[in-house]
């Protein structure tokens, strides 16, 4: 579990952490969340990126919807829109 989200599959991991499918337990809505390490990304970072991902609307982009702090991992998590799709090799030209 990431705070009341029920993990369902790691998507990836790197530097800054993991990325997780999730779901919410009464609607069913997938997300993906990303779990920020906190030692590779200080507060004020997190806050960067919070703001900028608020102000972007663009179709193109994924959508952020909350920032909490998961008390289990001691974890910052970013709850983003889930986009179900290939690999990015696949979309090479």
């Amino acid at each position: 579990m990431l705070g009341e989200y029920k993990k369902i599959e790691m998507l990836g991991s790197g530097i800054f952490g993991e990325v997780w499918v999730v779901q919410h337990p009464e609607t069913k809505k997938k997300y993906a969340a990303k779990v920020l390490k906190l030692n590779n990304v200080t507060e004020e970072q997190i806050k960067e990126v919070v703001t900028l991902m608020k102000k972007l609307k663009n179709p193109y982009l994924l959508e952020y919807f909350e920032l909490f702090l998961d008390k289990e991992t001691k974890s910052h998590v970013l709850l983003m829109e889930y986009c179900k799709s290939k690999p990015l090799p696949l979309f090479r030209y």
